[in-house]
């Protein structure tokens, strides 16, 4: 469960132990009876009240703007800390979609509405959302098909040579949740293309946009840590640390997103992702 998921549980009183609610840092002794009392599972998103940044939209679809800091999906069915949650909610507030219908837009057991994308944890920027089943069929052929364009800003450590290129690589599984670059003879492999470009270099690090059409978890973020520049802060793929406390994150930002012949629909950069640039002694004032 995520932290947030048991936030929710002792808030609401769920935790209890001789007929009184637990908080945390609550001292028991051996022997006491503790009662974890949890709702049944559910199928719907639940609404967030907070509701979420509309960036662009279009016809049957949103581009909406995820925090550093916050899931795409819901760890629990319970939860409405979530990307899809937020949007949820904001579609209720507007009056275009109640949150059960916009919860039929995606699978169960996944409660991912509509949504299109996903996004880490830690990673901030534009996720797409379609508002109705034959957009979000029409969004997944384009992913099957790579004519999604993804562009990301990554603050990466080391000195990055080359001012701009592109790479091919396999990416395997590698534990529960990770990726790794493996040769084209491992089983199970998804072949990766990136474009990268060099924007600034510091003495500290160098700040990239990249650019792919791959939808693979994980795709930047193993990607460069395989190069030798894995992103700040991205400490499961040996990072190193983002230095500013107040935005503690991966600096990973999924910039701009494209398709067909659009314009590219463009998420603002975070004043936290700007402020650590100038931890970084990078200027990203041309970025905001």
């Amino acid at each position: 469960m995520s932290r947030s998921g048991w936030d929710w549980v002792f808030q609401e009183g769920r935790v209890r132990s001789g007929g009184r609610p637990l908080r945390p840092g609550d001292a028991v002794s051996p022997g006491d009876v503790i009662l974890l009392d949890l709702p049944g599972p559910l199928l719907g998103v639940l609404p967030a009240l907070g509701g979420v940044r509309v960036v662009a939209e279009g016809s049957g679809w949103w581009f909406v703007d995820k925090p550093a800091g916050m899931h795409t999906v819901g760890q629990l069915p319970w939860e409405n800390f979530s990307l899809t949650s937020a949007v949820a909610g904001e579609l209720q507030k507007r009056g275009v979609m109640e949150p059960e219908i916009f919860s039929r837009l995606g699978e169960p057991p996944s409660l991912e509405g509509g949504l299109v994308q996903r996004l880490d944890f830690s990673t901030s920027g534009g996720v797409l959302v379609a508002l109705n089943a034959a957009v979000k069929e029409s969004f997944r052929e384009m992913i099957r098909g790579r004519e999604l364009v993804k562009t990301y800003l990554a603050l990466v450590a080391g000195e990055f040579l080359a001012p701009r290129g592109e790479v091919v690589f396999h990416l395997a599984d590698h534990g529960p949740s990770l990726k790794r670059v493996v040769d084209g003879s491992h089983p199970h492999t998804e072949t990766v293309r990136l474009e990268f470009e060099l924007l600034v270099q510091a003495s500290r690090g160098a700040l990239l946009r990249v650019t792919t059409r791959d939808g693979v978890r994980h795709v930047v973020r193993a990607t460069l840590a395989a190069l030798g520049h894995p992103i700040a802060g991205d400490e499961a793929y040996g990072g190193p640390h983002p230095l500013l406390a107040s935005y503690p994150h991966h600096l990973l930002h999924a910039e701009s997103l494209r398709w067909n012949e659009i314009p590219p629909l463009r998420c603002p950069v975070p004043s936290g992702f700007l402020r650590s640039l100038q931890h970084w002694e990078i200027d990203g004032g041309s970025l905001s």
